[in-house]
């Protein structure tokens, strides 16, 4: 069981701007991720975020800030 990727307007604006397989590549690696039981062992900690805290992985010469809440994975709020 894993998390729900969830994409904002503004990443999916800045993916349509990159090559198509720059940008399957980085989609392609949030999906992976989101399927690991642990996740935080494949990104790094920004500093801030408080209580929700943004990741960055890193994908090629690109970053992929992401950020997941801290419930169990399949949870519901």
């Amino acid at each position: 069981m894993g998390y729900t990727v969830k994409l904002t307007a503004a990443v999916v604006r800045n993916l349509a701007k990159m090559p198509a397989s720059v940008g399957t590549r980085i989609l392609d690696e949030v999906e992976a991720l989101a399927q690991e039981p642990d996740p935080t062992r494949h990104v790094k900690k920004l500093k801030g975020g408080g209580q929700n805290p943004f990741y960055s992985l890193r994908v090629g010469k690109y970053r992929a800030i992401v950020n997941y809440p801290r419930l169990k994975p399949g949870a519901c709020s």
